[in-house]
Protein backbone atom coordinates (compact mmCIF):
# COMPACT_ATOMS: atom_id res chain seq x y z
CA UNK A 1 0.00 0.00 0.00
CA UNK A 2 1.56 2.83 -1.40
CA UNK A 3 0.66 6.69 0.43
CA UNK A 4 0.71 9.78 -0.74
CA UNK A 5 0.93 13.47 0.47
CA UNK A 6 -2.78 14.95 -0.21
CA UNK A 7 -2.36 18.08 2.29
CA UNK A 8 0.41 20.07 4.53
CA UNK A 9 -0.67 21.85 7.03
CA UNK A 10 1.30 24.91 9.01
CA UNK A 11 -0.43 23.55 12.28
CA UNK A 12 -0.31 20.06 13.80
CA UNK A 13 -3.61 20.20 15.25
CA UNK A 14 -5.31 21.94 11.96
CA UNK A 15 -3.51 18.88 10.22
CA UNK A 16 -5.02 16.49 13.25
CA UNK A 17 -8.89 17.98 12.36
CA UNK A 18 -8.64 16.86 8.94
CA UNK A 19 -6.88 13.50 9.75
CA UNK A 20 -9.86 12.88 12.33
CA UNK A 21 -12.62 14.03 9.44
CA UNK A 22 -11.09 12.17 6.45
CA UNK A 23 -11.11 8.93 8.55
CA UNK A 24 -14.81 9.37 10.07
CA UNK A 25 -15.42 9.48 5.78
CA UNK A 26 -13.86 6.04 5.68
CA UNK A 27 -10.66 7.45 4.58
CA UNK A 28 -7.65 5.54 5.68
CA UNK A 29 -5.44 8.95 6.43
CA UNK A 30 -2.35 8.93 8.29
CA UNK A 31 -0.69 12.20 9.83
CA UNK A 32 3.21 12.10 8.62
CA UNK A 33 5.85 14.15 9.69
CA UNK A 34 4.17 15.61 13.12
CA UNK A 35 5.92 14.12 15.97
CA UNK A 36 8.32 16.80 16.22
CA UNK A 37 5.64 19.53 16.06
CA UNK A 38 3.90 17.61 19.23
CA UNK A 39 6.72 17.55 21.17
CA UNK A 40 8.39 21.12 20.18
CA UNK A 41 5.74 23.18 18.27
CA UNK A 42 8.01 26.38 17.41
CA UNK A 43 10.22 23.69 15.34
CA UNK A 44 7.30 22.54 13.34
CA UNK A 45 7.88 25.19 10.03
CA UNK A 46 11.85 23.84 10.75
CA UNK A 47 11.55 20.39 10.38
CA UNK A 48 8.51 20.56 8.09
CA UNK A 49 4.95 21.02 8.05
CA UNK A 50 2.35 18.48 9.39
CA UNK A 51 1.50 16.21 5.96
CA UNK A 52 -1.57 14.40 5.91
CA UNK A 53 -0.92 11.15 3.85
CA UNK A 54 -3.51 8.51 2.34
CA UNK A 55 -3.31 5.27 -0.01
CA UNK A 56 -3.03 6.21 -3.65
CA UNK A 57 -6.44 4.61 -4.17
CA UNK A 58 -8.33 6.95 -1.90
CA UNK A 59 -6.56 10.12 -2.62
CA UNK A 60 -8.70 11.51 -5.34
CA UNK A 61 -12.01 10.63 -2.88
CA UNK A 62 -9.97 12.46 0.47
CA UNK A 63 -8.72 15.50 -2.21
CA UNK A 64 -12.89 16.46 -2.97
CA UNK A 65 -13.41 15.69 0.71
CA UNK A 66 -11.10 18.37 1.98
CA UNK A 67 -12.06 20.33 -0.74
CA UNK A 68 -15.34 20.46 0.06
CA UNK A 69 -14.40 21.36 3.97
CA UNK A 70 -12.60 24.37 2.70
CA UNK A 71 -15.90 25.41 0.62
CA UNK A 72 -17.82 25.29 3.68
CA UNK A 73 -19.69 22.56 2.59
CA UNK A 74 -19.68 20.89 6.31
CA UNK A 75 -19.98 24.67 8.58
CA UNK A 76 -22.89 24.42 10.57
CA UNK A 77 -25.65 26.64 9.18
CA UNK A 78 -27.12 27.94 13.40
CA UNK A 79 -23.79 29.35 14.64
CA UNK A 80 -22.36 28.71 17.94
CA UNK A 81 -24.33 28.59 20.97
CA UNK A 82 -22.14 30.56 23.21
CA UNK A 83 -24.02 33.65 24.53
CA UNK A 84 -22.24 36.75 24.30
CA UNK A 85 -21.98 38.65 27.54
CA UNK A 86 -23.43 42.11 27.55
CA UNK A 87 -20.85 45.43 27.50
CA UNK A 88 -17.17 45.24 27.27
CA UNK A 89 -15.94 42.41 29.92
CA UNK A 90 -12.19 43.23 28.53
CA UNK A 91 -12.52 46.69 29.70
CA UNK A 92 -14.14 46.09 33.02
CA UNK A 93 -11.34 43.42 33.77
CA UNK A 94 -8.60 46.35 32.91
CA UNK A 95 -10.33 48.44 35.55
CA UNK A 96 -10.37 46.28 38.04
CA UNK A 97 -6.83 45.44 37.33
CA UNK A 98 -5.76 48.62 37.38
CA UNK A 99 -7.65 49.67 40.69
CA UNK A 100 -5.78 46.12 42.26
CA UNK A 101 -2.17 47.85 40.70
CA UNK A 102 -1.09 49.35 37.63
CA UNK A 103 1.84 47.00 36.96
CA UNK A 104 -0.56 43.81 37.49
CA UNK A 105 -2.88 45.07 34.80
CA UNK A 106 -0.43 46.89 32.47
CA UNK A 107 2.10 44.49 32.31
CA UNK A 108 1.12 42.00 30.06
CA UNK A 109 0.51 45.06 27.53
CA UNK A 110 3.54 46.03 28.14
CA UNK A 111 5.06 42.57 27.52
CA UNK A 112 7.12 42.78 30.53
CA UNK A 113 8.33 38.84 32.22
CA UNK A 114 5.18 36.48 33.52
CA UNK A 115 5.16 36.78 37.35
CA UNK A 116 5.11 33.59 39.33
CA UNK A 117 2.18 32.68 41.26
CA UNK A 118 3.43 33.53 44.76
CA UNK A 119 4.09 37.16 43.47
CA UNK A 120 0.97 37.16 41.84
CA UNK A 121 -0.75 35.88 45.25
CA UNK A 122 1.63 38.60 47.58
CA UNK A 123 0.96 41.54 44.36
CA UNK A 124 -3.39 40.60 45.37
CA UNK A 125 -3.06 40.62 49.33
CA UNK A 126 -1.01 44.10 49.25
CA UNK A 127 -3.88 45.60 46.89
CA UNK A 128 -6.35 43.88 49.43
CA UNK A 129 -5.04 45.08 52.45
CA UNK A 130 -5.09 48.68 50.94
CA UNK A 131 -8.24 48.17 50.13
CA UNK A 132 -9.24 47.28 53.91
CA UNK A 133 -6.91 50.02 55.24
CA UNK A 134 -8.87 52.53 53.05
CA UNK A 135 -12.48 51.46 53.41
CA UNK A 136 -11.91 51.64 57.72
CA UNK A 137 -10.19 54.58 57.39
CA UNK A 138 -13.20 55.90 55.29
CA UNK A 139 -15.52 54.45 58.18
CA UNK A 140 -13.80 55.64 60.88
CA UNK A 141 -14.21 59.54 59.29
CA UNK A 142 -17.94 59.31 58.83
Amino acid sequence: MSLVEIARFADVYEADLALGFLRAHGVNAELGSSGHAKIDPLMQQALGWARVLVPASQADEAMALLSEVRAGAHALQDGDDIERPAGRPGMAAMAVGLLVGGEAAMGALAFKRRRGLLQGLGLALIALGVVLVITSWVIARS
